[in-house]
């Protein structure tokens, strides 16, 4: 008998996106694929949930209310458990510039929108 393994089997996936809308339909696709998700709306929610659950790879909005996704990559960078995961960093702006030029080899960003298999694949491919 065969059987399937979904790319995201059992993968830690922290979702940060202050848009409902978007959260859901990311969050119900990465579920789709079988990744084990926690979803944030804020900075402070995120950093609640990291508290008491390691995400194996972090999914980030840029421009997240009242402290900006900036302020989590920093955050989750000082905390031993998450200072090395991978972090996808979602920015609507057609130019993304992280403040100042990183040089952490574990950030990629990717410009909204994004079509949620092409953010997948870049999931799959990042958390190797």
């Amino acid at each position: 008998m065969y059987i399937r393994i979904m790319p995201l089997h059992g993968l830690n996936v922290l979702l940060v996106e202050d848009e409902l809308l978007i959260r859901e339909l990311f969050e119900f696709t990465l579920k789709m694929h079988h990744a084990e998700v926690r979803t944030a709306g804020s900075v402070k929610e995120a950093l609640d949930i990291v508290s008491s659950w390691i995400p194996r790879i972090v999914v980030t909005d840029i421009g997240l209310p009242e402290t900006d996704g900036y302020a989590l990559i920093r955050a989750l960078r000082q905390m031993p458990p998450t200072k090395d995961i991978p972090i996808i960093a979602l920015s609507g702006y057609v130019s993304i510039s992280l403040e100042p030029p990183t040089r952490d080899p574990f950030l990629f960003k990717i410009s909204k929108p994004v079509d949620p298999d092409y953010l997948i694949q870049v999931i799959v491919e990042k958390a190797r």
